[in-house]
């Protein structure tokens, strides 16, 4: 998946978040860049769950051996 690619129309009503909660649901089938990407978009949306948020954060501090 290109970089960049995860944030998908919603005018529809669909859920925002959709796509970064399937990738961190299931880290084998995606790449780091990817996985990065789905804990980057969970952080810059606004009204993203606190526990959604702390496991992408988790997740983002496993990858990079740093905080987010």
């Amino acid at each position: 998946m290109a970089h960049g690619q995860l944030h998908h129309d919603t005018e529809d009503g669909a859920d925002a978040l959709f796509y970064p909660r399937a990738v961190l649901a299931d880290l084998t089938d995606f790449d780091d860049q990817t996985i990065l990407d789905a804990c980057t978009t969970i952080f810059d949306y606004a009204d993203a769950p606190a526990e959604l948020r702390a496991e992408a954060a988790e997740i983002w501090s496993m990858m990079t051996g740093g905080a987010a």
